[in-house]
């Protein structure tokens, strides 16, 4: 990856195989910066990952965040769905990290079944 494309790493987890990911304050700027127009609150558009050589769809958004919270830093997601051609290739892709994490996920909900 060349380091004018590299935003920041970002560790695997539940959310990355299955919805998206949040892109942090500190990386916002620079992410703003790639994308190019930035989108408003309570805007989203369409746009390319790149994994491996591959493009695959997802969607940028930046959350409309109601006023009652006051003065509110942005909040911006790249968002794609379970079944999405991305989210796949992410498992496949980190598939021991995957095959760990919904394993514990299985645990852990078994155990709360136990609690009730």
């Amino acid at each position: 990856m060349s380091a004018e494309n590299y935003v920041y790493k970002k560790e695997v987890d539940w959310s990355l195989f299955n919805y998206g990911l949040n892109i942090p304050i500190q990386h916002q700027v620079k992410f703003k910066q790639i994308a190019g127009r930035f989108i408003e609150r309570g805007e989203s558009k369409p746009i390319t990952l790149y994994l491996n050589g591959r493009s695959y769809k997802a969607r940028l958004y930046n959350l409309k965040i109601d006023a009652k919270y006051g003065n509110h830093a942005d909040m911006v997601q790249i968002r794609y769905s379970g079944n999405s051609d991305i989210a796949n290739a992410l498992r496949g892709c980190f598939n021991r990290s995957y095959a760990y994490i919904k394993s514990n996920l299985v645990i852990c909900q078994e155990a709360i079944k136990k609690e009730k």
